[in-house]
């Protein structure tokens, strides 16, 4: 096993720059800077978030006699003002956080959970074609915002194996610079 280092270590001998690289790395691979391209689509997502927010509340509040409707569009309106506090952070600090992004995500999934079940309900309660039309389209967005949570975490399982690795490149230059 001995052997199979001083392998390795020859063939990339150590380096406090390569260290210094990949210390850096590491640091920076769940932020990224944003592009301008990035910064167009954060501020689409605060805009397109926030007009949602605004009619949907009013709807909510004013016009929704039936109960199961009310919850779902005041769902509705939380979820696109979670959106648009999460894109002005984002544009705020000019850079995007994978780690919060990936959270964000699963918080979706579960409000579109929480809404499609609401639609699933009303339409049990309530069968008439309006409701199930309803009903299903909870449920096509809800096995749309599951197929995105399931990209996110494959993502994000790549990062983490990719930070693990860079982690023990880092430790195999520290302990070779020790010996």
């Amino acid at each position: 096993m001995p052997d199979f280092r001083n392998q390795l270590l020859a063939a990339e001998p150590p380096d406090a720059a390569r260290a210094r690289q990949l210390e850096q790395e590491i640091a920076t691979m769940w932020s990224q800077k944003l592009t301008k391209a990035q910064r167009v689509y954060w501020m689409l997502s605060f805009t397109a978030a926030a007009l949602l927010a605004v009619p949907a509340g009013i709807v909510s509040a004013l016009y929704m006699p039936d109960g199961w409707m009310r919850a779902i569009w005041w769902l509705f309106t939380a979820s696109n003002v979670a959106m648009a506090i999460f894109a002005w952070h984002v544009l705020r600090r000019g850079s995007f956080s994978l780690r919060q992004g990936l959270s964000m995500g699963k918080i979706s999934s579960g409000l579109t959970f929480a809404i499609a079940m609401l639609l699933v309900v009303r339409a049990i309660a309530n069968p008439n074609m309006e409701a199930i039309a309803f009903a299903i389209f909870g449920l096509l967005w809800f096995l749309l915002a599951t197929s995105v949570n399931l990209w996110n975490r494959i993502i994000e399982a790549e990062t983490k194996t990719r930070e693990q690795f860079l982690q023990l490149e880092l430790r195999l230059l520290e302990k070779s610079n020790k010996s």
